[in-house]
């Protein structure tokens, strides 16, 4: 089970009774807060344990004493306000919206907002790298971001997903600590965070992330397409295809996949193959010689072993297609 007293005990960051001590630490570890006492006989009780997961930070925040907060978000990272337990409320652009046990807001970068919380409210802050959550959309999309991600500020709706993602993380950073040793895991729990936020939050994408139908290419992905195609005769190596895109060899590798289901070589060749297969179809000339010349004329030095894998993929040797 989940001890939603502190979920990250395990990494603390500091503990503090004195406001300017807060303060400083909060800017220190997190961004600025402007933090006030709200309850005339409060004590304060600020608690703050944290890790970090590459692209993600997740903190677990307590203050003890009812308070309101001031965040000065100027920052390039989204910010997730999480609720475990207790109440508060949250401000922003005149609007005021209250809090209870999983409810979450979802702040985008440099909005600014503020936070009026009750003496025992347990909260889950979760920053997030805009350019990782904008790369992680444009996968999911199959094409570039072309606008600025921008969720919606308070989430309501259909949230159980998204509750059990959040608690399946903090279980596994409770009870297999060795996993925060391991680069690997923190990524793959960081991209499920990423991925579950997309999928289950309410934002500027989401109807075209669920849009079914064919998987849109990227633009990457086109332009590899299109030089492979000019190129066809003497195709690129993977370095040379993923230069000329603009892209990581891997980004191709994982596009070329994804869309195509196919690998950036096995794609190549099927190509060739069927700029070949079409060229011996048109052949007229039938003197000795033809088949060979427009061989070397794609580029095919290895006969026998274009030869295998064409008669795999068309049932019959080359020289029986220019026969024909």
């Amino acid at each position: 089970m989940l001890n939603v007293t502190r979920p990250l005990s395990r990494h603390p960051l500091f503990k503090s009774h004195n406001i300017d001590e807060a303060h400083e630490l909060v800017a220190k570890h997190v961004k600025p807060h402007n933090i006030q006492i709200a309850g005339k006989e409060s004590s304060l009780d600020v608690q703050f344990d944290g890790l970090n997961l590459g692209d993600i930070s997740l903190f677990h925040v307590y203050y003890g004493a009812a308070v309101r907060v001031n965040p000065h978000n100027e920052s390039e990272s989204f910010f997730i306000q999480h609720t475990l337990s207790g109440d508060g409320k949250v401000q922003h652009q005149g609007k005021e919206i209250r809090t209870q046990n999983n409810d979450t807001v979802v702040v985008s970068p440099s909005l600014q907002y503020q936070m009026q919380l009750e003496e025992e409210c347990s909260r889950i802050a979760i920053e997030i790298n805009k350019q990782a959550l904008e790369n992680q959309l444009s996968m999911a999309l199959g094409d570039s971001v072309d606008q600025p991600l921008e969720f919606d500020f308070h989430q309501k709706d259909n949230q159980d997903g998204w509750h059990n993602t959040i608690n399946y993380v903090l279980q596994q950073i409770q009870i297999a600590p060795q996993l925060m040793e391991s680069e690997a895991a923190k990524k793959a729990l960081s991209d499920l965070l990423i991925a579950q936020l997309l999928q289950t939050q309410q934002h500027n994408y989401q109807q075209a992330l669920q849009q079914p139908g064919e998987i849109m290419m990227p633009t990457h992905l086109r332009k590899a397409v299109d030089f492979i195609q000019d190129n066809i005769s003497n195709p690129p190596s993977m370095i040379e295809l993923a230069a000329f895109c603009n892209t990581s060899v891997r980004t191709l590798q994982r596009s070329f996949s994804r869309c195509l289901n196919d690998t950036p070589l096995g794609y190549i060749r099927k190509q060739r193959l069927a700029a070949i297969h079409s060229a011996l179809l048109a052949a007229k000339d039938k003197e000795a010689g033809q088949l060979t010349r427009i061989l070397l004329d794609f580029g095919i030095t290895d006969l026998g072993r274009f030869a295998r894998y064409y008669r795999q993929r068309y049932g019959c040797k080359p020289s029986d297609t220019i026969k024909k």
